[in-house]
């Protein structure tokens, strides 16, 4: 999903590919341990997006106009 690849975009760090990869796992696998009390616990509108994204099966389409929202809201 293009969307959910945008999202890992979000947790990408300046550092060794590898280390990367791991914080990027850590991050998708366990969110509300890493991401919603740390990195981006004030966007609560991250958070509504990335549970939407994830709830998608593969022939789904992501809700565009939601996704535009939360970003609004994110950017204001």
């Amino acid at each position: 999903c293009k969307l959910l690849s945008s999202f890992d975009l979000l947790c990408t760090l300046d550092s060794g590919k590898d280390e990367v990869k791991e914080i990027k796992m850590k991050c998708l696998s366990y969110p509300e341990k890493f991401l919603w009390t740390t990195t981006s616990k004030n966007f609560m509108a991250l958070r509504d997006i990335f549970y939407h994204i994830k709830s998608l099966k593969y022939e789904d389409r992501p809700n565009y106009a939601f996704v535009k929202d939360k970003l609004y809201e994110i950017s204001n």
